[in-house]
């Protein structure tokens, strides 16, 4: 396995997001940033400022104002968190955040405490959450991949990964691998309830980052995903949802992406539905029943409208290019 799955994703999204609209990109920029405490970080829809969504701003920023001021100010809110992460999510958002600053050319300096001791306790939890340990992988890819470089050193690919001795990615991914339903979707946990979106999305992630994903399983995982397009073009989070939800549509349009399946569901529609969670104003809902946008789903709505833009480019281009 090698590094730089985030980075990929930081590409992806880059290359989707160039040509947008100006006045858009405007709207978007302002509702991030107008949401800024005086602290530097960023909020929920209510309460203090938050590592979480403070993370989804900096996605924001560093895709469509990598040069704003707020970065900076974000950063100083990163720096003054001493506190050891309350769980793999908040250990991902602060690592994460970092890294994109970082990218942005502003200095994060501090690290996260124990971060590399959290990330191990998700792996090692059984049996482990497809999401606890996929964001667990990443967390690890950042902490040991020396600044600057793309990929992991070998003595690490060697001690994480399968087919190197059984590290605790390995066994976590093995754990998760085996708990695909007949239907091709996981479950939050093996044999916890009926399969998610995001927890299948999260599992192929964590399987191909690994490569140990069989094709037999990708393509029953592919099949699953696409089953659950809603009427109104998004993705559903589960079979019984009624319809679909921004959080879903990215995270199973990105698998399917990945996967090689994209055009299993009809992106037309999923383009109606991305525009439908847009708020005039600026910022996106969780779908258009939800009134009120919020800084994590505007990187969802963000992020799906480049991917999708990617499909449509890939598409017009000639055969053999």
């Amino acid at each position: 396995m090698r590094g730089g799955y985030l980075a990929a994703l930081d590409a992806l999204l880059a290359r989707g997001t160039r040509g947008l609209g100006s006045g858009f990109v405007a709207r978007q920029v302002a509702f991030v940033t107008a949401r800024q405490q005086p602290d530097g970080g960023f909020p929920g829809r209510w309460g203090p400022s938050d590592p979480y969504y403070t993370d989804f701003a900096i996605r924001v920023l560093a895709l469509l104002a990598p040069t704003h001021p707020a970065l900076a100010r974000a950063a100083a809110y990163l720096e003054d968190l001493e506190d050891t992460p309350a769980g793999v999510v908040e250990c991902f958002s602060r690592l994460n955040a970092a890294r994109l600053l970082r990218g942005c050319g502003i200095a994060v300096s501090a690290p996260v405490p124990g971060a590399r001791e959290c990330a191990l306790a998700a792996l090692e939890t059984r049996p482990p959450g497809a999401y606890e340990a996929f964001l667990a992988a990443l967390c690890l890819e950042m902490v040991e991949t020396p600044r600057g470089r793309g990929t992991l050193p070998a003595r690490i690919i060697r001690a994480l990964w399968p087919g190197a001795g059984g590290g605790p990615v390995a066994r976590a991914a093995r754990v998760v691998a085996e708990g695909q339903a007949p239907e091709g979707g996981f479950a939050a946990r093996p044999g916890d309830g009926e399969a998610q979106t995001n927890a299948t999305a999260a599992a192929v992630a964590l399987l191909l980052i690994g490569r140990c994903l069989r094709r037999g399983a990708a393509r029953a995982a592919a099949r699953f995903l696409a089953s659950l397009q809603a009427p109104d073009g998004g993705l559903r989070a589960h079979a019984a949802a009624v319809g679909g939800a921004l959080l879903s549509t990215i995270t199973g349009l990105l698998t399917l992406h990945g996967l090689g399946a994209a055009r299993a569901v009809d992106l037309t529609a999923v383009a109606r539905f991305v525009r439908s969670a847009a708020c005039a104003t600026g910022g996106f809902a969780a779908s258009a029943v939800e009134s009120e946008p919020d800084l994590e789903y505007t990187y969802y709505g963000l992020g799906t409208m480049a991917l999708l833009r990617v499909l449509a480019e890939g598409q017009r281009r000639p055969p053999g290019r």
